[in-house]
């Protein structure tokens, strides 16, 4: 579904600097994937998602040069524990592979390692 913007390389660059622009000072990433359609991001945020959110989607499709990229609305999930959030991470690093995209169709972001359980 949708237009698979993200299948070539230059818009996915453009979407990795704009994730990446307040990372360290408005969001701490721990991984994210950007597929041809569907993008994921685990993070924990430092101000309120729905800002965070707006902004990403804004200055991504501004810097696209497209009035319209995303959808509304966006689907988040609160990170219950420890076991749910090894399942995410692995979730996100998995899901390219088993959409069955190669190495050249989608680009991938993970902190060198993941934090303990203590940094929850």
């Amino acid at each position: 579904m949708g237009s698979c913007l993200f299948r070539k390389e230059e818009a996915r660059v453009i979407l990795s600097r704009t994730l990446m622009q307040f990372h360290g000072n408005r969001v701490r990433h721990h991984a994210w994937v950007i597929m041809p359609n569907p993008v994921h991001v685990l993070f924990i945020p430092v101000v309120p998602v729905a800002k965070l959110v707006q902004g990403w989607k804004a200055s991504s499709a501004r810097l696209l040069g497209k009035k319209s990229v995303w959808q509304r609305n966006y689907r988040d999930t609160l990170i219950r524990d420890a076991r749910h959030f090894g399942n995410a991470w692995r979730y996100v690093l998995n899901n390219p592979l088993k959409a069955g995209l190669r190495e050249d169709e989608y680009t991938l972001w993970e902190e060198r390692e993941p934090p303990n359980a203590c940094e929850l």
